[in-house]
């Protein structure tokens, strides 16, 4: 069984952030870049803060079949 991953879409950049959306669950990731402060990541889910410390949620989606696998 393959585990589903984050596939990003292009990026959206607005004036103090950059917004990809996840193709598989749709998941928001907004890096956050406003003057004189250090970068920062969040993510949103239906209008919600997703929180993650330290890393990315895990992908909620369905993942594409790999070459070869059998779908059951």
């Amino acid at each position: 069984m393959t585990v589903p991953r984050h596939s990003w879409d292009w990026p959206h950049r607005d004036v103090y952030a950059t917004n990809r959306a996840c193709r598989n669950c749709g998941i928001i990731k907004v890096t956050r870049h406003e003057p004189g402060l250090i970068p920062w990541t969040e993510f949103w889910r239906d209008g919600a803060r997703v929180e993650a410390v330290g890393r990315t949620p895990p992908c909620e989606g369905e993942a594409p079949q790999a070459a070869g696998e059998v779908a059951r």
